[in-house]
């Protein structure tokens, strides 16, 4: 605490009430310090304040800091699996992580794995997105990244008449395949 020196004659500082009161309302642990020959207004009176003379400052000051630091250390939190941040992260898009527990779902994910898209699917279970965190790549790698998937779907999409054609797949099977990959999206 602060006292000013009127004439001989100490008059508690005002100002350190109000910044003793912030520090408080601001919910910052405060160290206050008092000489012992000092008397607190009435006011303060009552708070916890480390009483020192000149011959125990450093020692009470040390005590005080490694009492501090003890109770106003947070424990630190346990750390989040990011797996389970992008799972709640897709859920909120409405999205999940597709399984690739079919062999339709692996071929559309085979689609784009070469370029490290990622498949997702909506709540139908009947809309995929690839998906590309590539947040660590210049733009141009994007860029090409995204028109090399392009060229792909749009290869897979030409090709599907020539696969009925030659028996492969079934009017039924490209009719899906079509409606698949035309509203197939893509993002980063």
């Amino acid at each position: 605490m602060n006292n000013d020196d009127d004439s001989g004659k100490e008059i508690p500082n005002a100002n350190v009430n109000m910044e003793y009161g912030l520090m408080l309302g601001f919910n910052k642990y405060v160290i206050p310090f008092q000489r012992e020959s000092q008397k607190l207004p009435f006011n303060v009176a009552g708070l916890d304040t480390v009483k020192y003379t000149n011959n125990n400052f450093e020692q009470k000051a040390i005590d005080a800091i490694d009492q501090a630091i003890k109770l106003s250390s947070q424990n630190s939190m346990e750390a989040v699996n990011p797996d389970q941040i992008l799972g709640l992260f897709f859920l909120a898009k409405r999205a999940l992580i597709s399984v690739l527990d079919s062999e339709g779902e692996r071929n559309i994910f085979n689609l784009g794995r070469p370029l490290g898209f990622n498949l997702l699917n909506d709540f139908t279970g009947m809309k995929y997105e690839f998906l590309g965190n590539f947040t660590s790549f210049r733009p141009e790698i994007i860029l090409w990244r995204l028109k090399m998937l392009q060229e792909i779907l749009d290869g897979r999409r030409s090709s599907i008449a020539h696969k009925v054609s030659a028996g492969v797949v079934t009017k039924e099977q490209a009719n899906l395949a079509e409606n698949i990959l035309q509203i197939l999206k893509y993002g980063l």
